[in-house]
């Protein structure tokens, strides 16, 4: 029976954390331990997840000091016993027998990397999206492939949540978080990828993820995100030069640094207004890295380099506000 080991980190989530965790305690599948890794939640959550380690033994508890969800699940990682690791988010949850149908997969095939399904939930409009990527179930994918099929979805988000990992091929590749920025998700995927050979998608597992949710890490802290962007892009380019990933794979990580930059680019003149300093800085650098447009044979990518290289960011920037 395959043992599945449940990350998940809770800050700030009181509202939402039972929903989570009980979505895991309920599965019909029961070879799971589930981490959750307090945070440092100034709320009752540190009190709700010692209420459940008392109640279920298949629940561990860390109480830390707050160091974002990066080191919080660095943390889990690192105490985790189980064969594959899950990440979950504290105000999401899993769908029925998500368990079950994950290790009747992983028994067929022995797999570095799951791929699974989402479904968006909409608080305000109690509304369900799901999410798909392929039509095809039992094939087994190279990293190369995967990537370059999920990257060009716009239905894929590149988050750790997407991803059910072998724990081994974790810790033989010493795959972690880069701790203290944001968007980590955008460094952490891309060497996942590419680093694995052997890659799944399991079509009737389905992840629900808790979209837009007023307070959560991605609808706060904006300014910083966009700068950290910056950060992820240029750690990537690097990471495509390394060793390891020189030839198609290091193309691959160029490509997505331009869609990247297509991304920062729109954000560009968004706090313009209010941030002035800031963004005049963030500008610079970004023009600095205009060739990253190149990297991506789209056409769209050579028409805005020449758009950037004539009328510079900030104008190009504007004009995708205006859009």
């Amino acid at each position: 029976m395959v043992k599945f080991s449940v990350v998940i980190p809770v800050y700030k989530v009181e509202q939402y954390i039972h929903q989570c965790i009980d979505s895991v305690l309920n599965q019909s599948y029961i070879n799971i331990e589930i981490i959750l890794v307090d945070d440092g939640s100034p709320d009752n959550c540190p009190s709700i997840c010692d209420s459940y380690k008392q109640s279920d033994s298949r629940v561990h508890v860390i109480h830390k000091n707050n160091g974002g969800l990066s080191s919080a699940r660095n943390v889990g990682m690192s105490i985790a016993s189980g064969e594959y690791i899950v990440f979950l988010d504290s105000d999401d949850w899993l769908d029925v027998d998500f368990f079950d149908k994950l290790s009747k997969r992983i028994l067929r095939q022995d797999l570095e990397i799951l791929v699974v399904h989402i479904k968006s939930y909409y608080d305000k409009n109690n509304f369900y999206r799901e999410r798909k990527y392929l039509t095809k179930s039992s094939e087994i994918y190279s990293g190369v492939e995967v990537f370059e099929f999920l990257y060009n979805q716009a239905d894929f988000w590149g988050a750790a949540w997407q991803f059910v990992v072998k724990r081994s091929f974790l810790i033989e590749n010493k795959l972690k978080f880069v701790e203290g920025i944001y968007h980590e998700d955008e460094r952490y995927g891309p060497e996942l990828l590419l680093t694995a050979n052997k890659i799944g998608f399991c079509y009737d597992s389905f992840y629900v993820n808790r979209a837009e949710r007023k307070g959560s890490i991605i609808n706060s802290h904006k300014l910083k995100k966009e700068t950290d962007k910056l950060f992820i892009l240029n750690d990537l380019l690097m990471l495509a030069q390394s060793e390891k990933f020189k030839g198609v794979k290091g193309d691959l990580i160029l490509s997505r640094c331009a869609q990247l930059y297509l991304g920062l680019i729109k954000s560009s003149y968004k706090y313009y207004q209010t941030h002035k300093k800031e963004m005049n800085q963030f500008n610079k650098q970004l023009q600095s890295k205009k060739y990253v447009l190149k990297y991506n044979k789209n056409r769209k990518y050579k028409l805005l380099f020449i758009a950037v290289n004539i009328f510079g960011i900030k104008v190009i920037g504007k004009l995708f506000n205006r859009l």
